[in-house]
């Protein structure tokens, strides 16, 4: 349940998120919430976040990304297996690399390097690092340390590297229900917000399937806006997101993450230029090759969580449905490749 101590997290991640934003930080609303969100947790002991507050956030990411699709959108979505490919064969070359030279220059076995260096879902990750025989408290400092520094670092180096392109906004192209008019901005919002709840309530239930409550709210809603009424998600509800998407992330920063991130300086570093070299490459390489823009392909190779990266995609004025498809077969291919392939390779390196 809602406790007070959450509630002044959430103060505490609105007042370092809109701090950000006002100083023009990139993705500062997020970041923001999440680094004051992160020292209130560890000032505090820890937060307490409601046991639905994870699902809440997907069906939130889900509704906003469902709500910006269109008929066009929907077109390009069959030609996402070349991207979708090359950016799994990447990310697991980059995986093999930066494990592999963590394992050399620093006390951590090839099997820890390997498994704390996977660009999936932390809860996923520890369960697959426990089965492969890895050291799981190390493996986690390391997913935690990627998934903070990835959300802060990976918007500020795409904002410096697209600094002369223009960002990609999508075409607004609008459609009308068989009526053909459009219901008040109350009603519709109140539409958008029921259409997204309630299929992304039953989405949760889905077994086996990273994210299941965003990816169904998202597929309900598009289907609705393209389809039967447009749909409406203003502003305001788009910062909310953010804030709580980043006190979400906060509350996991404990004391023990600190300590144990002081312990692995050298690993972690290693990790994140690897993460922040090989992944703009990545992104930058599958944009010449199936000639996607530069902006989406950078941030489909962002090792963070899908609903977060859409979020900040979306405050960056790079909103595009390719961005958290391709981020959850990023998931997808964690869980069912990247064991295979680091047991083959520690095999195979003896």
């Amino acid at each position: 349940m809602f406790t007070l101590q959450f509630f002044i997290a959430i103060a505490c991640g609105a007042a370092g998120g809109f701090l950000l934003m006002r100083l023009k930080f990139p993705a500062g609303l997020l970041v923001g919430a999440i680094i004051s969100a992160s020292a209130f947790s560890v000032y505090s002991g820890g937060i307490q976040v409601p046991s639905f507050f994870s699902v809440l956030l997907q069906i939130i990411s889900g509704t906003l990304i469902g709500s910006s699709f269109s008929k066009k959108d929907l077109m390009e979505v069959g030609k996402l297996l070349l991207p979708s490919s090359l950016f799994i064969i990447g990310m697991v070359l980059t995986n093999l690399l930066m494990g592999t030279l963590i394992s050399l220059l620093s006390p951590l076995d090839l099997i820890t390097a390997l498994a704390g260096t996977i660009p999936g879902g932390m809860t996923t990750s520890f369960i697959m690092a426990d089965q492969l025989g890895a050291d799981v408290p190390t493996v986690a400092v390391m997913h935690m340390s990627r998934l903070l520094f990835s959300l802060m670092l990976f918007p500020s180096l795409i904002t410096f590297l697209l600094r002369n392109d223009e960002a990609y906004r999508e075409e607004s192209l609008e459609v009308t229900g068989k009526s053909g008019r459009r219901m008040p901005e109350s009603l519709q919002v109140l539409y958008t917000l029921s259409v997204g709840t309630l299929a992304g309530w039953a989405g949760s239930f889905i077994p086996f399937v990273p994210v299941p409550a965003m990816l169904v709210s998202m597929i309900a809603v598009s289907f609705f806006n393209v389809s039967i009424h447009p749909t409406s998600f203003p502003t305001p509800l788009r910062k909310a997101a953010q804030i709580l998407a980043g006190v979400l992330v906060g509350s996991k920063v404990t004391m023990d993450t600190v300590f144990g991130l002081g312990q692995l300086i050298i690993p972690v570093a290693l990790m994140l230029a690897g993460y922040l070299f090989f992944h703009t490459l990545v992104g930058y390489a599958v944009s010449k090759l199936t000639g996607m823009n530069k902006g989406i392909s950078l941030f489909c190779t962002i090792p963070a969580g899908a609903s977060d990266i859409a979020l900040i995609a979306d405050d960056m004025s790079y909103s595009s449905p390719v961005i958290p498809l391709i981020q959850m077969t990023r998931l997808i291919a964690s869980i069912t490749v990247f064991p295979i392939i680091i047991k083959l390779f520690a095999l195979f390196v003896g």
